[in-house]
């Protein structure tokens, strides 16, 4: 399997400079609004991707309680540190990131740019 054949959803944190830079990657990724309205809940959005079978693309760990804690089953998470939203360094963290075998799920995969190195680190469920 390729990133062109994976399905994510963008959490309401990812902004459109993210969303369309991995569209012009043909990556099939859908908006957080396209999907949910603002409020909707992890859970919620946890359980329409395993619906859909897809990923989530996030900034912020609020999921890790649901999962590691709560043993929250979920399809996969893609967790871009630093949370700050600096699409820059979000989307070189992104081009590293397509440029990895596709794990298999579910998956998180914590990746981590400061600007000089982008650390990634994949861990199966």
């Amino acid at each position: 399997m390729n990133w062109n054949e994976v399905k994510i959803i963008a959490d309401e944190n990812i902004g459109s400079s993210l969303t369309n830079y991995l569209k012009s990657q043909n990556i099939n990724i859908t908006p957080f609004l396209e999907k949910f309205t603002f409020g909707t809940t992890d859970e919620e959005i946890i359980d329409t991707s395993n619906k859909l079978q897809s990923l989530v693309l996030k900034q912020d760990s609020d999921f890790s309680d649901l999962i590691f804690t709560n043993k929250y089953l979920n399809t996969g998470i893609i967790f871009l540190r630093p949370g700050s939203g600096n699409s820059v360094l979000h989307i070189s963290t992104l081009q590293r990131i397509l440029t990895l075998k596709v794990p298999r799920k579910p998956y998180i995969i914590s990746a981590r740019n400061n600007a000089k190195e982008i650390f990634i680190r994949i861990r199966e469920l």
